[in-house]
């Protein structure tokens, strides 16, 4: 992994349209890794989206890959057929749903 690791977050500064994602420096155990500054050229809640959506990018990456292991799996078990899920799938399936409705409320402020 190239990118530095999540979790990440969107942290408005106090008082102004703009604000910041960072994540979790693991040397000091300090919030101080800065991802991204984002300001706000339209509106505040245009700038705080849009900081939610960056901070969720490790989240997304993270469900997609989990899709992407499912279809590998399915695509290439010979239990696997049409509608039928092999134990392995099924569970593959799960955690990609799981880690997708994380993924997708943390990029919705949820």
């Amino acid at each position: 992994m190239a990118h530095t690791p999540g979790p990440w977050k969107f942290r408005k500064h106090l008082g102004g349209e703009e604000g910041e994602v960072i994540a979790q420096d693991v040397r000091f155990d300090t919030d101080f890794l800065y991802i991204a500054e984002i300001f706000g050229h339209y509106q505040d809640d245009e700038c705080a989206a849009n900081g939610r959506l960056i901070a969720a990018a490790p989240d997304l990456l993270a469900a997609c890959e989990a899709d992407q292991a499912f279809w590998q799996h399915y695509l290439n078990c010979p239990r696997c057929t049409g509608t039928f899920f092999c134990h392995e799938a099924a569970n593959l399936m799960i955690e990609a749903r799981k880690l997708r409705v994380v993924a997708i409320a943390r990029a919705k402020g949820g």
